[in-house]
């Protein structure tokens, strides 16, 4: 999986923090949708104690686990 083609596109900021806060460009509709759906499924997998405490210390445990969840997730 590719990480670098995403990461300029997931830190620029699309929603103002506050209510008087003006947007200084322009609203994209596409990088919303993805970090709407990104934020969403990291919601969805904290339902799973495991992941959202870490009991587990090695890192691939802990990644197998997210794996696990979204395939679970994927099931339903």
């Amino acid at each position: 999986m590719e990480k670098a083609p995403l990461i300029p596109i997931l830190q620029v900021r699309t929603i103002p923090h506050r209510i008087n806060e003006t947007r200084t460009r322009k609203f994209d509709k596409v990088i919303y949708r993805l970090r709407n759906r990104i934020e969403r499924l990291i919601n969805r997998m904290k339902h799973f104690r495991s992941l959202s405490v870490r009991y587990d210390k090695s890192a691939t445990i802990y990644r197998a686990l997210w794996i696990i969840g979204a395939m679970l997730l994927w099931l339903q």
